[in-house]
């Protein structure tokens, strides 16, 4: 709506303004008339009845309203579960909150402040706030360093005698090479003339 307002050069506020005036589909009254009890002033030309606030309940819309979140609670309900508590001095994976950033910091569990609401101790000595739902517990002691920089790991490959590298078989006259796994390869044939 904004983006088509902007594109016609209008107020993007008056097609929210419309939006919220008109009545949604399956429910009997607009988003308005539901949050003020009437509708409100638009460019349209009304009547008065229609913007003064209405003594009619809104019962129906309400109950339809809780039985869409009780649907909706049922449906989640289903497959959640509940996490174990975690205990304070328990080392942790803390799930990043900037965007495009992959990587969970590992942390230790200072104070439980609510039932699922704990602070945190990274490893960069920054005190935060996380939700349960967020961290996972490692068996990795906070001391402990994680892992080594990829500097200092050291990678030793053993080589036996009989190991020897397979040069693959190259054709002199049709210029084909058979692979290692028995099939044969040809070069793209360019301006062969």
């Amino acid at each position: 709506m904004t983006r088509k307002s902007k594109l016609q050069h209008e107020d993007p506020y008056l097609g929210l303004l419309s939006i919220r005036n008109t009545v949604n589909e399956g429910w009997h009254t607009s988003p308005a008339q539901r949050m003020f009890g009437r509708a409100t002033k638009t460019l349209l030309p009304t009547t008065a009845s229609h913007l003064t606030q209405s003594s009619v309940s809104n019962s129906k819309d309400r109950d339809k309203a809780n039985k869409r979140r009780s649907d909706e609670a049922l449906r989640f309900n289903q497959h959640a579960r509940e996490l174990k508590p975690l205990k304070i001095g328990t080392s942790v994976r803390v799930q990043p909150t900037a965007l495009f950033n992959h990587t969970w910091k590992p942390g230790t569990i200072t104070k439980q402040l609510s039932p699922r609401s704990y602070e945190v101790e990274t490893d960069e000595e920054h005190v935060i706030r996380r939700d349960r739902h967020l961290m996972r517990p490692t068996h990795v002691q906070p001391d402990i360093p994680l892992s080594q920089p990829e500097s200092e790991q050291t990678f030793e490959k053993s080589v036996s005698p009989t190991d020897s590298v397979t040069v693959p078989e190259r054709n002199s006259v049709d210029n084909t090479v058979r692979t290692r796994s028995g099939r044969i390869s040809q070069p793209a044939p360019r301006l062969n003339l």
